[in-house]
């Protein structure tokens, strides 16, 4: 009985019956990395840019304070920009709580940029082969 299912399975894997299974495993796995690094750079995204709001609504608070003082706005105008402001900094806690991130922790993923996506020119891509192995430089230039 269980010689049988032993010798089930051996012929499985030689004709190959298992291979898609463990192929589509892999795809799904590469899926879900893939889409956990996207989510990751989006949040990281989003937190970056609620640190700039936050920066500018403090820079625009101490002037509507100032402001304030001189008579130069009215208090629902000082609500408003405090409101934004507070707004600003609970999203970025939110955001900081996604990320799994202590409040204080600065830490950013590296992203891929465009330039590192782009594709060398024909002759850079020559003179890093050249330096690389040496032999292909010394081979062109017995067949010239």
């Amino acid at each position: 009985m269980v010689g049988s299912r032993i010798l089930r399975n051996i012929v499985r894997c030689l004709s190959g019956e298992r291979r898609p299974r463990r192929e589509s495993r892999r795809q799904a796995v590469i899926r879900d990395v893939k889409n956990a690094y996207y989510d990751i750079l989006k949040a990281q995204n989003e937190l970056t840019s609620s640190e700039a709001s936050i920066s500018l609504f403090r820079d625009l608070d101490q002037l509507v304070d100032r402001y304030y003082q001189e008579q130069n706005v009215l208090n629902y105008e000082i609500l408003e920009v405090k409101s934004r402001r507070a707004r600003a900094e609970h999203d970025a806690f939110r955001e900081r709580n996604l990320l799994g991130r202590e409040i204080d922790t600065r830490y950013s993923m590296a992203t891929v940029g465009v330039d590192q996506l782009a594709v060398p020119a024909l002759s850079a891509a020559e003179s890093a082969a050249i330096e690389q192995q040496p032999a292909a430089s010394s081979a062109e230039q017995t067949s010239c």
